[in-house]
């Protein structure tokens, strides 16, 4: 785009600034939580692919069905501290 006053080129240099800034503080988050969960031993990080471990495998494919029904309910508990049952019982 090209811009013809300083109100423009303004606008302009605040969106190309802000675009850099989430693409940085995006990559700083991805390394950030790729350790996260590389030190709980729920993720296994290998040859550039991402696989759960063992026993978090097993839960989900238990649990999958269940998770497909719940997917797409609305919830107000989404930004509350809450129980896994309280969720829904198949998560106990």
């Amino acid at each position: 785009m090209q811009v013809t006053t300083e109100e423009q080129f303004n606008e302009e240099f605040f969106k190309v600034v802000h675009i850099f800034k989430a693409r940085a503080t995006l990559s700083d988050y991805f390394d950030l939580n790729r350790r996260y969960f590389k030190i709980t031993d729920v993720v296994l990080f290998e040859d550039n692919n991402i696989k759960l471990d063992v026993l978090p495998q097993c839960y989900i494919e238990i649990i999958a069905g269940n998770l497909l029904n719940i997917a797409f309910e609305q919830t107000e508990l989404l930004s509350k501290n809450s129980m896994l049952k309280d969720i829904g019982s198949f998560l106990i």
